[in-house]
């Protein structure tokens, strides 16, 4: 494409270009994504989950806490 503007292309260089973004984004994501079976992914969820600390507030008491400001 030769125009470097937006704003220059016609139409049809816009949507090609745009078809062209998708594509790669398409292929990158293809490339990056995770190969994990669900129940992989699952276990991964549940080996890493965050843990409150015993002295740490429960979210409902800081949802009440807040709600009392």
């Amino acid at each position: 494409m030769a125009s470097e503007r937006i704003g220059d292309m016609t139409k049809a260089d816009l949507r090609s270009w745009i078809v062209e973004v998708i594509h790669e984004e398409l292929k990158r994501e293809h490339e990056t994504s995770d190969h994990r079976t669900p129940l992989e992914v699952f276990e991964s969820m549940r080996k890493n989950i965050l843990k409150k600390r015993p002295d740490q507030p429960s979210v409902v008491d800081m949802l009440r806490e807040d709600r009392d400001r």
